[in-house]
């Protein structure tokens, strides 16, 4: 699997990712006061959905099956088996994973 590396000293900002043909844009956001993450997911000018939360093991987008989604599985997970999202955990022992890859997206 890909690593999504995100830059938490950027937070909240937005970058773009091919995937399956078609340029995505993601938004990360933080929740400071809640210490969790989320991410929105737009197709060209069309937002498809706003604040998901990242969980440990719950892949994003899951119950989004419509054409315009990613098939490609996005996941976060890590070292610790169910460990919290949190600023310290995330990029340090919990990532997103991209689909069955070895490479690391920047």
């Amino acid at each position: 699997m890909a690593i999504i590396t995100i830059d938490k000293a950027l937070i909240p900002y937005s970058f773009d990712m091919e995937l399956g043909g078609r340029t995505y844009m993601f938004e990360i956001r933080y929740n400071a006061r809640h210490d969790y993450f989320t991410i929105d997911l737009s197709l060209e000018d069309l937002l498809l959905v706003s604040g998901v939360k990242l969980v440990w093991g719950v892949p994003l987008f899951e119950s989004m099956e419509t054409p315009d989604f990613p098939v490609e599985t996005i996941v976060v997970y890590g070292e610790n088996v169910g460990e919290q999202v949190t600023w310290d955990t995330f990029g340090q022992s919990v990532h997103i994973h991209l689909g069955e890859d070895n490479g690391i997206y920047v």
